[in-house]
C-alpha cells in the first residue's frame, strides 16, 4: 500500500532532483509548471483588460468632447474648493462651453501640452485630482492585481 502525502511532507524547494519517486517528481514539476502558467495567464489577463480600457476610454474622449467636459466637471467638482486652476489639452483649453463654465463656477482654465484630450489636473490650493487617463489606468491595473486570487 502506498502511503499518504501530505502537501506539507513536499519539498518546498528544488531538492526535487533527489526524489526518489519518478512519479512524485513529476506531478511535482507538473504542479510547479501549472502554477506559472496560472501566474502568467493572470498577468495577461490584467493587461489585456488595461490595454483594452484604455483604447476604449482615449478613443471615447479623442472623440467626445462632451465626455471630455464631462469628465472635467466632475474633477473640479471632486476638488471640492471655489477657486481652482483646471489644466487641459489645449485643444480643451479653449472650448467655448467649457470656458463658458469655468467663468460661471469661478475657476481658470490653463492649456497644458503634456496633456492628451480627455487628461485634466485640478490645482485647488493644496488638493490636487489628477484626472489623467494614464493614471486612471494604473489604479484600474492596481485594483485588478489585487482582486485576483
Amino acid at each position: 500500500m502506498g502511503r499518504l502525502i501530505r502537501k506539507t511532507d513536499l519539498p518546498v524547494s528544488p531538492p526535487l532532483l533527489s526524489c526518489p519517486d519518478p512519479a512524485l517528481l513529476f506531478l511535482l514539476e507538473a504542479r510547479a509548471e501549472g502554477e506559472r502558467f496560472i501566474a502568467q495567464a493572470k498577468e495577461d489577463l490584467v493587461q489585456l483588460a488595461v490595454t483594452m480600457a484604455g483604447r476604449l476610454a482615449g478613443t471615447t474622449l479623442a472623440l467626445d468632447a462632451a465626455q471630455r467636459e464631462s469628465l472635467y466637471k466632475d474633477a473640479v467638482k471632486r476638488a471640492g474648493a471655489r477657486s481652482c486652476v483646471l489644466r487641459v489639452h489645449p485643444q480643451d483649453a479653449t472650448s467655448t462651453s467649457l470656458c463658458n463654465r469655468a467663468e460661471d463656477a469661478g475657476f481658470d482654465v490653463v492649456a497644458d501640452e503634456s496633456l492628451i484630450p480627455g487628461d485634466c489636473v485640478v490645482d485647488a490650493g493644496g488638493v490636487t485630482v489628477d484626472r489623467r487617463l494614464s493614471v486612471l489606468l494604473s489604479v484600474m491595473e492596481e485594483a485588478l492585481r489585487r482582486r485576483l486570487p
